[in-house]
């Protein structure tokens, strides 16, 4: 079976910018259809009256007057404003038996978020230019750390038709089917600068462009592309795309929990004196023990009798059950976890250290 290469992460992200280059090059015709037709919608919206000529340079003049009535503005503003007076609260559900009062408290939270933010009017603007207007634009949603440093704020901002070039045979509504997604916006050189502080040096010694000319010839349809001076303005590109990948997972068989190995201290424990099939065989091993071990030393399992499970059954009382006395006893993972927590040592860590314990208090028990 044949695997392509990963893009390589290198200094110069030569990889990736290839890869951009050839998305742009196989999809450009294709995505240039539609700006060229939203760019069309939007300055019929706008009231622009040169369209008219651009699209009936057939027809005569006879040296008349020509009037205008733009009748797309009241109808988009209908429609938008149905929205804007319709528009539904974001809320939290809980799945299937989950704590509708966590749910609450999330919901309580976003609508705060979106208060502050103005997220509402945000998805309000991109209804009314994208799904209106221009037939389609996005929402960015990501986390500002300018403020608030440990948290982060989270944002929302509305891209425009013409800020973003994506994969042209996508179907799924969330772009989870969608191959690539590339954005830009043109910023300062302190703004770009704030977003790349590692790079400060660069972006700021980068020369500006007077003319607004000379740029790469793509996004055509940005207005800082139309060669305005701009003297002050860098292109910022976020290019995303999806792939795939091997992955190893360490899984919980009893809980279901999945754990990424990203690298080989992600599976090492006690420093580094485990290895990846000695925690497997200490896991296998505990979860065995929880069938057929108590949970404390010197207990016992209980069952109930075959002939008080049938009618009329038993009375309550010993003649009714039977105990079973283990040879072995076992410490649930429960105590793992609280042990681990009181420590500050890992969950593999404490039953590695809690089996080595066992094995050798058993070998001097028989000595």
């Amino acid at each position: 079976m044949l695997i392509r290469q990963p893009e390589s992460l290198n200094e110069s992200y030569g990889a990736i910018k290839k890869k951009i280059d050839a998305d742009y090059s196989a999809n450009q015709s294709i995505w240039q259809i539609y700006w060229t037709e939203a760019t069309i919608d939007t300055r019929l919206e706008a009231g622009d009256t040169s369209l008219m000529a651009d699209l009936n340079q057939s027809l005569p003049n006879n040296n008349r007057g020509s009037w205008y009535f733009n009748r797309v503005r009241p109808l988009c503003n209908m429609v938008s404003g149905y929205q804007r007076r319709n528009r539904k609260s974001t809320v939290v559900v809980p799945l299937e038996n989950g704590d509708q009062q966590t749910a609450d408290q999330w919901s309580k939270i976003l609508l705060n978020v979106y208060k502050r933010e103005g997220v509402y009017e945000t998805i309000s603007e991109a209804f009314h230019q994208g799904g209106c207007i221009a037939g389609m634009n996005l929402l960015h949603v990501y986390m500002d750390y300018r403020n608030d440093p440990v948290s982060g704020d989270l944002k929302v901002d509305n891209c425009s038709y013409n800020s973003f070039f994506i994969d042209p045979y996508f179907r799924k509504p969330d772009l989870s089917d969608c191959s690539f997604v590339w954005r830009r916006s043109y910023l300062s050189h302190s703004a770009a600068a704030a977003l790349m502080p590692d790079r400060y040096e660069e972006i700021m010694s980068l020369p500006g462009n007077p003319t607004g000319t000379g740029r790469d010839g793509r996004f055509q349809y940005m207005p800082e592309s139309y060669g305005q001076t701009q003297q002050n303005r860098l292109a910022y590109d976020e290019y995303y795309y999806r792939d795939y990948r091997k992955q190893k997972l360490l899984i919980d068989k009893m809980t279901g929990e999945t754990f990424e190995i990203t690298n080989q201290n992600d599976i090492d424990v006690d420093d580094n004196k485990m290895n990846k099939k000695k925690v497997s065989e200490s896991l296998k091993k505990l979860n065995e023990d929880s069938h057929k071990d108590t949970q404390w030393p010197n207990g016992s399992f209980v069952k109930v009798k075959d002939k008080c499970n049938e009618f009329p059954y038993c009375d309550e009382g010993p003649d009714a059950i039977e105990t079973k006395k283990s040879k072995n006893s076992v410490i649930s993972r429960d105590i793992y976890e609280q042990i681990s927590e009181k420590t500050g040592l890992s969950v593999e860590s404490v039953i590695d250290i809690i089996s080595r314990n066992k094995k050798e208090y058993k070998k001097n028990k028989n000595n």
